[in-house]
């Protein structure tokens, strides 16, 4: 029994003897960790920081390593650069210390980088934009974008006043009228400028009228029908060229033969002229189509048999 009794105790004497060292060490260890602390920057209304300052500290901080597990990388106090002071355009250095970041208590900042760095500072202004839609596709085959309103035309962009003024326009996200034939209004939104620069509000309204695509065509060397009523005389057909305009589903299609010009001497023939000088008129234009341009005319004599 004198045994057992003596194995027991030892047991308990080395488990003591464990807890003491694992506490000792959890407590006492001094373990690095690198940790980015945010930075801050306080400026006074109606300025900003622009460019490339850094947005963070890289920093090893040195503690028990149980205090490791009790801090949030969130919870970490922001390094603050307090550029107050500053009330217009300018560009200045800073410098930080150890002494400017804040480590979780227990701990000890050992390294940090950046420690020095330039700061650009602008004047921030607001100003309205014109806004431009984007409208990467075309309409249905034949029809075409008349008109295209936004509402509002202009929206407000503030930012640093260098990136303001060069600032020619805000873009819409692309708006899709491929394969339309309609009108087409929508709420569009806006794409976002780089920052720092930030738009007031975030969408516009959108109306695109869309209607038949109207085109033109010229038509060369047809030859002209000469009406006269003439049985013992000939006149001897002249051709013309001439531009047709309409809805390019409509005049794409158009066949030479269908198209039908004449001029009508009956009456002149009838007073005893022989020389003549008419427009030519057209009797099968398709619907929605016109002669534009000069108006085609023919010159002719009366030739004997």
């Amino acid at each position: 029994m004198a045994k057992i009794s003596n194995n027991f105790s030892l047991k308990i004497f080395s488990l003591a003897v464990g807890v003491v060292l694992y506490l000792f060490v959890s407590a006492e260890s001094m373990t690095p960790i690198d940790v980015e602390f945010p930075i801050e920057y306080l400026t006074e209304e109606g300025v900003m920081v622009v460019g490339d300052s850094p947005l963070r500290i890289r920093t090893t901080l040195q503690g028990p390593w149980a205090n490791f597990h009790s801090f949030a990388i969130e919870s970490l106090i922001p390094v603050r650069v307090d550029l107050t002071k500053e009330t217009q355009a300018n560009t200045v250095r800073h410098t930080i210390s150890s002494s400017d970041i804040e480590p979780p208590g227990g701990m000890k900042v050992v390294a940090f980088s950046p420690s020095e760095w330039t700061i650009d500072i602008d004047q921030k202004v607001e100003r309205l934009v014109d806004v431009n839609v984007d409208l990467p596709e075309r309409p249905a085959l034949g029809y075409e974008i008349v008109d295209v309103r936004i509402e509002p035309a202009q929206v407000r962009v503030v930012g640093p006043q260098r990136e303001i003024e060069t600032l020619p326009f805000i873009r819409t996200l692309p708006v899709d009228v491929s394969k339309r034939q309609t009108d087409l209004e929508m709420r569009i939104d806006l794409r976002s400028p780089s920052p720092p620069l930030e738009l007031r509000q975030k969408s516009v309204l959108l109306n695109v009228e869309i209607g038949e695509e109207f085109v033109q065509r010229t038509f060369r060397g047809v030859a002209v029908k000469v009406i006269s009523g003439l049985k013992s005389e000939t006149i001897e057909a002249p051709v013309i060229t001439f531009v047709l305009k309409g809805p390019r589903r409509v005049v794409d299609k158009i066949d030479i033969d269908t198209v039908d010009p004449f001029v009508d001497l009956v009456a002149e023939v009838q007073a005893g002229q022989t020389q003549f000088e008419k427009s030519v008129e057209f009797k099968n234009l398709p619907e929605r189509t016109a002669v534009v341009g000069p108006h085609p005319k023919v010159r002719m004599n009366v030739k004997s048999n």
